[in-house]
């Protein structure tokens, strides 16, 4: 029987987020090992409170999240309901994110990774939400509020997550991965399938991570000594190995078999099986991690086109708005009482499923400087090395 691991170690000096539900467990096709655990299909009670819509006419919305997170559908209601058009770009990574807020881009909601909004909050990038504005805040659940990054949600509002595990062709494998160790060091009876077909994100933050953990270590470890370990690791890897980086065509990439095993987000391998029921996922035994989409409005957003943000915020929390989001992008929405609208094949697979507890990344503004220019660096000469 294939299912989901669970984490088997619980990684020291990281904050966690618990399972709501760690009494409900149970197996699933799309998974490896033996200990998977995921949300029961029991929704909170919604909080949402039902109010006057303001009008917005004539304003318009700047909206820069990931390639296709938000559907169309979502933003054409808004401008339907509240009047305000939007305009709406995208970053392929949290670095590109980041670098475009400091250099002073005009956006009036950003989408960004955990790490990453606690790296702006520290460079004062962010601005304070007005939770009068937002009241469907109420129906985050308690576990994904008051994070380490942002204790009261002042400045951010997490609004997905998801686990990050190896993605894998289970019909090219003799078995499958369990822990990183399999990905960066492939057994050499399957490595001839694997030669050219391995791959790793682009973000610097999740492939230090994913190193530290391989090498015993914790992934947000700030030790300079972990982290020059860790590179070497990386660089050493990416030569011997020569991994393909992929990024937010990751599903399309593992369906497609133009990579057969990558570290991989659980809601890209779910997108991947409905493509290609040979892709299946696994969380490494030895550890990881779960990473948390936050909105956020930049600090040099004017007064009224706050307020315009902070309503399509509230409007993205009402249980039903979310559950359309999940549904379309694959993403776990933060809200129990959403589940109830979400596809029974997307709430019952690897979106979904996650260890009891789980740490959070987290980043300190010189260590992620350091990962960023060292990954850089590694891809550069990994690239060279290839010609």
């Amino acid at each position: 029987m294939i299912f989901l691991a669970s984490l088997s170690l619980c990684l020291c000096g990281c904050h966690k987020i618990k399972n709501p539900h760690p009494e409900a467990s149970d197996t699933h096709s799309l998974c490896v090992c033996n200990y998977c655990v995921y949300n029961p299909d029991k929704p909170r009670k919604t909080k949402t409170k039902e109010t006057k819509i303001t009008r917005y006419e004539g304003l318009v919305l700047h909206v820069l999240t990931w390639p296709n997170f938000l559907p169309k559908s979502i933003l054409n209601r808004f401008t339907e309901e509240y009047g305000a058009k939007i305009i709406s770009g995208t970053v392929e990574t949290n670095h590109e994110l980041r670098n475009r807020i400091a250099q002073g881009e005009n956006w009036d909601v950003i989408l960004g990774t955990g790490y990453t909004v606690q790296r702006m909050l520290n460079e004062n990038l962010l601005a304070e939400l007005n939770s009068d504005n937002i009241p469907n805040l109420a129906n985050i659940d308690p576990e994904f509020r008051s994070v380490a990054y942002d204790l009261k949600n002042k400045h951010s509002i997490p609004f997905a997550w998801g686990t990050c595990g190896i993605g894998f062709n289970f019909g090219h494998l003799d078995k499958p991965p369990r822990k990183w160790e399999d990905l960066f060091s492939p057994d050499t009876l399957i490595y001839p399938v694997l030669k050219g077909q391995l791959a790793l994100m682009p973000s610097s933050r999740r492939a230090f991570a994913a190193a530290l953990i391989r090498l015993g270590l914790s992934p947000n470890s700030q030790k300079m000594e972990d982290l020059t370990t860790a590179a070497k690791f990386l660089q050493e890897h990416m030569f011997s190995h020569r991994y393909k980086i992929v990024g937010t065509t990751m599903a399309e990439a593992l369906a497609n078999r133009d990579i057969m095993m990558s570290m991989a987000m659980g809601f890209d391998v779910a997108k991947a099986h409905k493509l290609n029921p040979r892709i299946l996922f696994s969380i490494p035994e030895d550890g990881t991690w779960i990473s948390v989409e936050n909105f956020a409005i930049p600090k040099n957003t004017p007064p009224q086109q706050k307020i315009l943000a902070e309503a399509f915020l509230n409007y993205l929390l009402h249980p039903t708005i979310a559950a359309e989001f999940t549904n379309y992008s694959y993403h776990a929405c933060t809200m129990s009482s959403a589940r109830s609208y979400i596809h029974a094949e997307i709430k019952n697979g690897p979106a979904y499923m996650r260890p009891h507890e789980l740490p959070l990344l987290l980043a300190d503004s010189e260590i992620s400087v350091y990962q960023e220019t060292t990954w850089q660096k590694i891809l550069e000469t990994s690239q060279t090395q290839r010609k």
